[in-house]
């Protein structure tokens, strides 16, 4: 990391944690990760700094450092009173210490949730405990509270790169300079430069977050006569419809005053962290703390300037055919106006200004051994089993693989294509990844636009004209600002969460808004899906001669031969939270390969203690899948960007049964064993032995079928609680449809009953994709620039 002093002075920061939580993080996480070895004693104490310095890093106006404060508390208590005489964690026997662990990661633990809760009732009679905590304690179990600790002691132990030589052996990218001997387009010699300390300054890299402030809000357009469009957030939608409109021409010169707002901070290549537990701070909304109100899906919400498209590997794939023939359809629940043509051509638009290419282009230097295993285990696969298939979707990347794909140098670019570093999801460091932070921002610039990064949006607010219609005239500022600023037209590109939360605030400052038919449709943070999953890991027999942290993150997406739907059965609170209320959904799935680096792939290894560390001690033998599963949209926003979604029973089925097949082809391919991301253990040690997690073996699954894996998994996995779920892809909760009653927005992107506000994220989505929805919103981001241009 890199800044000026003034930055750094000017850099506000959480407060840390009281110290009594620290050393309760301290006292159990050797336990928790299986590193009680005294060699180990003084990584532990460095990532108890690391998170001590990470928690101060975040922006103080998220309220993530609360969450975590809530977390250990919890921690503590629970520690403190698990056996009498009550003991603080760090005056604890070794011990008691590691049987707290073992107890806290036993079982489903209803009796310790019932427990705790009793506990948390006389702390709150007492003043200890705060009323949100308690409530916060019904909406989750234990199991919940344990899988979020065990992921924040295992990102602080394993990002140290003081952690790699005694437990992984992973290769950091400042020690590879011998690895690119044969590339003479890099300088090999900056490489070394790069390394990055064990314990970094929280106030360094807070900084990045005050770049901008204070704002004068009278300078925030240009205020020349000019309409002023406001566009809100930078990413796959918002980018591509600024710097259209930001072009468009009038009597020679730009016809829109259009200002560009995002919540997050811009960087340049070179800012983009390669400490994993800075970037967490950095890019991600709340620190990548960001969770569904039951714990149960983990949602990685970029905040940063261009977006989720930052922090994707690249991989960009086109919009499935029969999705796309259900959205462009003249008629039906799907049907949003927008005709094939006009959807292929912004498809085609985004790849050429993305300089994208095929995945099958990529330079096979940056494959590894462990990028294959996926396909070779399908390849060995009776004629009775499933068959897959590699090249069913229109795969293409917008990372650089190869010279002729080079589209102009950059001061901060280092060579001339992908290095294969592994952390795409933290942004491109060396600027190989054309995200659009390195095309359409720039090109609204350019243009003329204004871009005002750290800048979130609070609300919006306006006035009813005769019609009953809403007319926007000011845009509220966040962060506390509370300044009004004058505007013409809005452009909602704020994200499938953030676009309906911004709404949804506006209405519960001015009821006003409610009368609107989107609101009065329930259309509004309603329908809200993912495209979520989990990750599985293989283990091989012996290290691989090129692990998978030497190249490229991702090669495929599988997809079954014969993909047919599976039928999700939905009642209760998901009915409610679909504005169409229909009573069943359909879903498909897909497997993506990939590999990340320790502090990642350490939340996807099974189990904790020494079973956790032995799995970490093979990160040179591993590989790793994830599946990814296109859900139904019966998941609600609030106005606080809080989220609701619960899985059904039948979700819970399809994810056994992507999971099994996945484990089928790693066995297939000859995997040893194969860990699935959850804390849940058996009691008959079969599936899940205590304390190694959800671990299957090629001893006892080597042969099974993938009908027989999932039948075994059953028994073992039949809540979220038992496995680790994350979604970086929110889709749905302002739906668009060419039927009035069926969704928020019309075939004009303009919100119903608010003839100045449009809207292009993927808040949009009449359904999930299934795929990565980058390209699909960009490509409907340039006909959206079109209509809009056409009516303000």
């Amino acid at each position: 990391m890199k800044t000026t002093d003034l930055r750094r002075k000017k850099a506000v920061t959480s407060d840390p944690l009281p110290e009594y939580l620290l050393k309760t993080f301290e006292a159990y996480l050797p336990h928790v990760l299986g590193v009680t070895a005294p060699e180990h004693a003084p990584l532990v104490r460095e990532a108890t700094e690391r998170f001590d310095a990470y928690v101060q890093s975040l922006p103080p106006h998220e309220n993530a450092r609360d969450d975590l404060e809530q977390l250990l508390f919890v921690t503590w208590l629970f520690g403190t009173f698990f056996r009498f005489p009550p003991r603080a964690p760090w005056k604890q026997a070794a011990s008691r210490r590691r049987a707290f662990v073992e107890h806290f990661y036993s079982d489903d633990q209803t009796r310790m949730d019932t427990v705790v809760l009793r506990i948390a009732d006389l702390g709150q009679a007492l003043g200890v405990v705060v009323p949100r905590l308690r409530r916060k304690l019904k909406d989750f179990t234990l199991k919940d509270l344990a899988k979020s600790l065990r992921e924040m002691m295992s990102l602080a132990f394993y990002s140290n790169p003081n952690a790699d030589p005694s437990v992984t052996g992973y290769e950091r990218i400042w020690d590879r300079s011998a690895r690119y001997a044969h590339r003479h387009d890099v300088d090999r010699t900056a490489l070394p430069r790069l390394r990055q300390p064990a314990v970094f300054d929280p106030k360094e890299a807070a900084s990045i977050h005050q770049v901008g402030h204070p704002y004068d809000a009278t300078r925030l357009f240009a205020n020349d006569g000019r309409p002023k469009v406001a566009v809100i957030g930078t990413g796959a939608g918002g980018a591509v419809v600024a710097a259209k409109l930001a072009a468009e021409k009038k009597g020679g010169r730009p016809k829109y005053d259009v200002a560009v707002f995002d919540a997050g901070p811009r960087m340049s290549p070179g800012e983009y962290p390669l400490d994993t537990f800075v970037g967490m701070g950095r890019l991600f909304e709340a620190g990548l703390l960001t969770l569904t109100k039951d714990l149960d899906i983990h949602l990685l919400r970029g905040r940063v300037v261009g977006g989720g498209t930052v922090m994707t590997s690249g991989l960009s794939v086109r919009l499935r055919q029969g999705t796309k023939d259900a959205w462009t359809r003249t008629s039906g629940e799907l049907a949003i106006g927008v005709g094939p043509e006009e959807l292929d051509a912004g498809f085609e638009a985004v790849r050429e200004r993305c300089h994208m290419a095929p995945m099958g282009e990529l330079d096979p230097a940056l494959y590894t051994d462990a990028s294959h295993l996926l396909e070779e285990g399908a390849k060995t696969l009776g004629p009775d089993e499933p068959q897959w298939r590699f090249d069913a979707d229109d795969a293409w990347n917008t990372v650089m693989m190869r010279a002729s794909q080079h589209p102009g140098e950059r001061p901060d670019q280092n060579g001339d294509w992908c290095f294969g570093c592994g952390l795409c999801n933290y942004g491109c460091h060396f600027g190989h990844k054309l995200s659009m932070d390195l095309t359409y921002v720039p090109d609204a610039i350019a243009a003329g636009a204004k871009l005002h990064p750290n800048l979130p949006i609070e609300r919006l607010e306006g006035e009813r004209d005769a019609h009953g219609q809403m007319q926007v005239t000011h845009l509220v500022l966040g962060r506390g600002l509370k300044a009004r600023v004058k505007v013409d037209h809005v452009v909602l590109a704020a994200g499938a969460v953030g676009t309906p939360a911004l709404l949804l605030r506006s209405a519960a400052h001015d009821p006003c808004w409610e009368t609107l038919p989107p609101f009065r449709g329930d259309h509004v943070g309603t329908g809200l899906g993912f495209n979520y999953g989990s990750g599985v890991l293989g283990r091989w027999p012996t290290p691989f001669a090129k692990p998978g942290h030497f190249g490229f993150q991702i090669k495929y997406v599988a997809t079954r031969a014969e993909d047919t739907p599976f039928e999700v059965k939905v009642s209760g609170e998901a009915l409610a939270n679909d504005p169409l209320r229909r009573g069943k959904h359909f879903a498909r799935w897909v497997l993506e390969n990939a590999f990340v680096p320790p502090g990642l792939i350490s939340n996807l290894v099974p189990g904790v203690g020494a079973y956790h560390r032995r799995w970490m001690e093979a990160y040179a033998s591993l590989a790793m899948c994830a599946t990814t599963i296109g859900s139904p949209q019966t998941g609600r926003i609030h106005a606080d960007r809080s989220v609701e979604y619960h899985l059904s029973d039948s979700e819970i089925d399809l994810n056994r049964q992507a999971l099994a097949h996945l484990a089928r082809l790693y066995f297939a391919a000859g995997a040893e064993e194969v860990g699935l991301a959850g804390l849940r253990e058996d009691p008959k040690p079969d599936v899940a032995p205590p304390g190694e997690g959800l671990r299957l073996t090629r001893e006892r699954f080597g042969d099974a079928t993938a009908a027989e894996i999932e039948q075994a998994l059953e028994p073992v996995l039949h809540q979220p609680e038992h496995i680790m779920l994350s979604s970086a892809h929110p889709q749905g909760g302002l739906r668009m449809s060419k039927e009035a009653e069926a969704g928020a927005v019309d075939e004009r992107f303009q919100l119903r009953g608010a003839p100045n506000v449009s809207v292009m994220d993927a808040s949009l989505f009449p359904s999930t994709i299934v795929v990565n929805p980058w390209w699909t919103i960009s490509a409907l981001a340039h006909v959206a620039a079109k209509r809009i241009a056409e009516r303000i």
